[in-house]
């Protein structure tokens, strides 16, 4: 990931969060505050890894993750259609949120978009 230094600065303060979904946090953030992002386009370096599964305990912290960044809960739901195992996801984010843990300051930009996505069909 390429970031500008004007916007490291700017919108990270120069450090970045310690988050563990830094990937989509840092794509979350700079969306929120009305800057684009432009995929960077590499070849895939394909590695096989031949009978090399997640653990439940992947999926869980997966679900904790996406209700820090604020993912809206039918789309969590909605996701165990895809992988059973993602049932693990729905019980990682039932329980963040039962702990009322702390999300991190994109959650209610993201919440709302995708609230607003489901409801109207807009992107």
């Amino acid at each position: 990931m390429l970031l500008r230094m004007d916007c490291f600065i700017r919108f990270f303060g120069g450090r970045f969060a310690e988050v563990g979904a830094e990937d989509s946090y840092i794509v979350f953030k700079l969306l929120s505050v009305g800057r684009s992002v432009k995929p960077w386009i590499l070849p895939p370096k394909l590695k096989r890894k031949s009978g090399a599964h997640h653990s439940w305990r992947y999926f869980f912290i997966k679900g904790v993750e996406r209700y820090k960044l604020g993912y809206e809960p039918i789309y969590i739901i909605a996701s165990v259609r895809r992988d059973i195992r993602n049932v693990f996801i729905v019980i990682g984010y039932v329980t963040a949120l039962l702990r009322r843990t702390k999300r991190y300051d994109t959650a209610y930009w993201l919440f709302r978009r995708q609230l607003k996505r489901l409801v109207f069909g807009e992107s």
